[in-house]
């Protein structure tokens, strides 16, 4: 179901409560490292992790513009239908409808602090920088 991956499947209430605001208020229980793993595709319970002084903390997930969650930067990894469709396994080329729709209405390029053309992950490149974020 398209609508459920992009709007469904990135748990923003968690990520906000367990990872953004933990962090952010450099809560004495520490914040949780990752919240799902992608090679299961399912929910994880890590061990909390100290939040240490001037961190910097990188999100790194699909359709995370979908619901904004308070991200200072936004670094969007571009990549043609074509690049994504010979990445994407066979159970997961649904997931091009989905990332169609996602281009068109969260307009990442356009949201994003950076763009990085990323069809040959070997040798990424910044496709554009656009300040906003």
């Amino acid at each position: 179901d398209v609508d459920m991956l992009l709007h469904g499947w990135v748990d923003s209430a968690a990520l906000r409560r367990a990872v953004l605001e933990a962090v952010a208020a450099g809560s004495p229980t520490g914040y949780l490292p990752r919240l799902r793993d992608p090679a299961t595709d399912r929910a994880v319970r890590d061990l909390r992790r100290p939040v240490e002084d001037a961190c910097v903390l990188v999100v790194d997930g699909p359709f995370l513009l979908t619901d904004p969650v308070g991200l200072d930067a936004v670094i969007h990894l571009q990549v043609s239908p074509g690049a994504l469709a010979r990445a994407l396994p066979d159970d997961r080329q649904w997931w091009l409808a989905a990332y169609r729709r996602y281009l068109a209405d969260e307009r990442p390029v356009g949201r994003a602090s950076a763009v990085i053309a990323y069809d040959h992950p070997a040798a990424p490149a910044i496709a554009c920088r656009s300040g906003a974020a």
